[in-house]
């Protein structure tokens, strides 16, 4: 689900904020990539009995490396307690799918890390200088990584600045994440009768006291705030920090042959 509308809000109330670009103007750069995303994404995209997201996995990061990006998957662990039901079924859904594109990154000598919770939060603490997050789930906005990308397998892409999305709001990151938790998001229910364009009116608009008023209908507010503002991540990985940050030696033979298995339809994709 992400945050609810939030790309409408920011094309209606911080249009400087996105960016349409070539991949090659992000040359030098590192992508931080929700990997969870990008698999449902390309399992859902193809069906046909042959073809398995590693393939599009694969072609995404040549397509990175030639535009001399460097990608970094970061993988989910276990989502909060407090999280409503999205996609805690991703991974559960499609463990060897998983289990496939990660040896894929391995024998590709691709950077893995491995999120002790959510990979968009891990990811935007990940983030330093020349860092974006890769995902549609803005979330990653929420907590606080820079820029975030989008659809890179069109050749173009968007980038959404989060310090023009801020200035165009004329907010805080604090009043942001408030914001986001008004609109509805993953940790918690909306306030009655409040929807994305009403949050944004009185979040810029409103009195301290009539935004409290509003908050407090909000039953998991607190929570929400919480995870938001201080998720659970590794803490070694701190803004344009590679500690935690996996990388193998290469292997080209094992890599071709699970390409070649993949290609065969050896793999389901279910």
């Amino acid at each position: 689900m992400g945050i609810n509308k939030l790309s409408d809000l920011i094309r209606r109330f911080a249009p400087d904020a996105i960016t349409v670009h070539d991949l090659s103007d992000f040359g030098g750069w590192t992508f931080y990539v929700d990997t969870s995303i990008m698999i449902h994404q390309l399992t859902a995209a193809v069906n046909h009995p042959k073809y398995h997201p590693v393939q599009g996995v694969m072609h995404k990061i040549a397509r990175m490396r030639v535009a001399n990006i460097t990608p970094v998957f970061v993988f989910d662990g276990p989502p909060p307690v407090d999280k409503r039901g999205r996609i805690g079924g991703r991974i559960k859904k499609y463990p060897h799918v998983f289990d496939i594109v990660r040896a894929a990154l391995t024998y590709s000598g691709v950077g893995i890390v491995d999120a002790p919770s959510e990979a968009e939060a891990q990811a935007a603490r990940l983030c330093g200088p020349r860092c974006a997050v890769l995902t549609t789930d803005l979330d990653a906005l929420v907590f606080g990584a820079p820029f975030v990308v989008r659809n890179v397998g069109a050749g173009r892409l968007e980038c959404i600045n989060l310090a023009r999305v801020l200035a165009g709001f004329k907010m805080t990151q604090r009043e942001f994440v408030d914001l986001c938790i008004l609109c509805g998001s993953d940790y918690a229910d909306t306030a009655p009768g409040v929807g994305p364009v009403r949050a944004y009116k009185l979040m810029t608009t409103g009195s301290a006291a009539e935004i409290r008023n509003v908050l407090r209908l909000v039953p998991q507010y607190k929570t929400a705030r919480r995870l938001f503002l201080r998720p659970h991540v590794d803490g070694r990985g701190s803004r344009g920090s590679a500690n935690i940050v996996r990388t193998s030696r290469p292997n080209s033979g094992a890599l071709s042959e699970l390409l070649t298995r993949a290609a065969a339809g050896e793999f389901t994709k279910i």
